[in-house]
C-alpha cells in the first residue's frame, strides 16, 4: 500500500472537486498548507473492514477538519464530509491536595496541570488544582472513537484512578468543536457508560459551533 500515492490522490479532490460537497465546503473554507505549499493532514485512518482509507485535512484558522474516503480496491475517492474536532483527557481538581500529591495517586504520567496557589499568567492565584492527563495529540477522532481510545489508557492504572476520583473530583473531559453543516450527534453506548461508572469518573462536555455554513447548489 503506497500512502503517499493514496494521500496525492485525497489531494486531488481539494485541487480540482470533483464531489458537490467538496465544491460546497471549499467555497468557504481553506484547507491549511504548509511552508511548501502542501496540504496539511492531521493524520490517516485505514478501514480494514471496509477496504478504505481516510485522510483528515486541517482548515486555516479553524480546529474541525475536512475528510476524503479513498476506496483501497480501486483508490477512487468514494465520500467527503467534514469531521469535528475533539479534544479528551482524564482531569482532576482538588482544593486541598497540590499537583504533587495528585500526581502521585496514580501510575499515569500526567500531561499539564498547577498547585493551588500558582500564579496565572495574569498575575492573580489559582484557587483550586488541576491535574491533566492528555493522551492523544491528534483531534480528528470522532467523539466516541477518541473517548474509548483515552479509556484504555486510564484503564492501565484503573485502581489508581479510581483513588484519584474518591480524593478529586475526577472526570472525563471533552472539548468539542463543531462545523456549523457538521454531525451534531453524540453516542454514548452501554460499554462506554459502564466503563465510566466503573472509574467513578463524571464525563463533561463543552461544545463550540464554528466556522460558515457551506454554499448549497
Amino acid at each position: 500500500m503506497n500512502i503517499d500515492l493514496l494521500r496525492k490522490r485525497a489531494e486531488e479532490e481539494l485541487s480540482s472537486p470533483q464531489f458537490e460537497l467538496t465544491k460546497q465546503f471549499l467555497a468557504v473554507n481553506i484547507i491549511e498548507r504548509d511552508e511548501s505549499s502542501n496540504y496539511v493532514c492531521d493524520r490517516y485512518e485505514i478501514n480494514s473492514e471496509e477496504n478504505t482509507i481516510s485522510f483528515y485535512f486541517k482548515i486555516e484558522g479553524e480546529e474541525y477538519f475536512f475528510c476524503v474516503l479513498i476506496n483501497l480496491n480501486g483508490n477512487d475517492v468514494t465520500w467527503v464530509y467534514p469531521e469535528n474536532s475533539n479534544r479528551c483527557y482524564l482531569t482532576a481538581t482538588s482544593e486541598e491536595l497540590s499537583l504533587k500529591e495528585l500526581s502521585e495517586i496514580t501510575r499515569l504520567n500526567y500531561s499539564s496541570g498547577w498547585s493551588k496557589g500558582d500564579i496565572r499568567k495574569n498575575g492573580s492565584a489559582y484557587t483550586f488544582s488541576r491535574i491533566n492527563f492528555e493522551f492523544y495529540e491528534k483531534k480528528s477522532y470522532a467523539m466516541e472513537i477518541l473517548l474509548a481510545l483515552v479509556l484504555d489508557e486510564v484503564e492501565k492504572d484503573k485502581e489508581g484512578v479510581i483513588e484519584l476520583a474518591k480524593k478529586a473530583c475526577a472526570s472525563i473531559s471533552i472539548c468539542k468543536h463543531q462545523y456549523i453543516s457538521a454531525n451534531a450527534g453524540i453516542f454514548l453506548d452501554a460499554e462506554i457508560m459502564a466503563r465510566l461508572s466503573s472509574l467513578n469518573l463524571k464525563l463533561d462536555i463543552d461544545m463550540y459551533i464554528a466556522g460558515e455554513e457551506r454554499k448549497w447548489a
